[in-house]
């Protein structure tokens, strides 16, 4: 297939690199606890896990695969400011603590910028999972923060919740759980007969 080529929002150049950089993006995970309607209506309990950002920083790394040696970044989902970042950890497969403030190829933090547009990619990605795939539990969304808006890069229905989930504060074990519960609680009882 082909995608635009888009480049990082100017307030995002300063700690990521700005056009001619790989691209930082967003990873968005949703969660839909309640399969939906009879009708196929989507119901509205589709709500954001958690998220992070994705900043490619090995030389010549184009996309933000953190599996690839990339760096993780948290984010307040209430403020949409980031937090501590990490380099997942090929050896153990997983994210180490969050403990990086800055990246050191770029010349400034990354902790403590406000993301442009958060609040238009949370309900975004919200909207989507309800009504695009509400029949899958979890899903990732990677978005990029461009000069003219977010954009939807692709969704992942294998989303890495497991390794991400050892480091985010919000997308515990517990709560992935409780909603595989809830949507088993709510599946119709046809299935079972």
């Amino acid at each position: 297939f082909v995608q635009t080529v888009v480049w990082n929002h100017a307030s995002l150049e300063p700690s990521m690199g700005g056009e001619g950089s790989g691209l930082a993006s967003l990873k968005v995970f949703t969660a839909c606890p309640v399969k939906e309607g009879k009708a196929g209506a989507p119901r509205a309990n589709t709500f954001v896990i958690d998220a992070c950002m994705c900043v490619p920083v090995k030389k010549g790394e184009l996309l933000s695969n953190v599996e690839m040696g990339n760096v993780a970044v948290s984010i307040d989902l209430a403020t949409g400011k980031l937090g501590k970042g990490a380099v997942y950890d090929r050896e153990t497969a997983c994210m180490p603590p969050l403990t990086l403030s800055r990246i050191p190829c770029f010349p400034q933090p990354f902790e403590g910028v406000a993301l442009p547009f958060f609040s238009e990619v949370l309900q975004m990605v919200e909207a989507a999972h309800a009504t695009v795939l509400p029949g899958v539990h979890f899903l990732g969304w990677d978005v990029a923060l461009t000069p003219e808006g977010p954009r939807l890069i692709d969704c992942n229905t294998f989303c890495s919740t497991a390794c991400f989930g050892d480091a985010l504060p919000r997308m515990s074990h517990a709560l992935m759980m409780q909603v595989c519960l809830d949507r088993l609680q709510s599946m119709d009882d046809e299935l079972f007969k």
